[in-house]
């Protein structure tokens, strides 16, 4: 399943399976209850994805979306950094986690509206190392991609730093019918 993305910086959105009650419950076990054995697997599921699926040949880094320095420290890691790194370990693709920075710190998404996610993280993140991306294809990396509305704002200043074509890949996203508001 592959969702073409409304927004022009970003060409599509790979996720592993839809947001259903069993992949949410692995999920949280994975994010909010430190078992990260469950990111390890799905970055791995991630990276076989990457190499068996063509319209990934040329892109060539991953990077994850970066938690806020109040987050993680909560937290203790940030679950698409484990993402990324699983999926780099089987695909052979570099991981880079030195170039966008969540420079705001937001409210949790999950019980907001499309347009308070817009909102929410408009101007939250930063590019901090732009020539490490120049001309680069990028993979952006997140657990669950619902609206869009993050990996937007970072695609968004990612193209603006010189990035070239950007896609997303996550664990799982909302099913069709639920997501065809969310630009995705």
């Amino acid at each position: 399943m592959k969702c073409q993305n409304r927004n022009g910086n970003i060409r599509f959105v790979r996720p592993l399976a839809e947001f259903d009650s069993f992949h949410k419950q692995l999920i949280h076990s994975f994010k909010y209850s430190g078992i990260v054995q469950v990111g390890k697997f799905f970055g791995e599921k991630i990276g076989n994805l990457i190499i068996d699926e063509q319209h990934f040949a040329d892109y060539d880094v991953f990077i994850p979306v970066p938690l806020h320095k109040n987050r993680h420290r909560e937290r203790r890691y940030n679950q698409a950094e484990i993402l990324a790194r699983s999926a780099s370990q089987t695909c052979n693709k570099p991981v880079l986690t030195d170039v966008v920075k969540r420079v705001k710190h937001t409210k949790s998404q999950t019980k907001l509206s499309p347009a308070e996610r817009i909102k929410n993280v408009n101007g939250a993140f930063a590019v901090i190392n732009s020539e490490k991306i120049s001309q680069k294809n990028i993979i952006l990396v997140d657990d669950v991609v619902t609206t869009g509305a993050t990996t937007n704002e970072i695609a968004k200043m990612l193209s603006y730093n010189g990035a070239g074509k950007i896609c997303v890949v996550c664990i799982a996203h909302p099913a069709p019918k639920e997501s065809k508001n969310f630009g995705i």
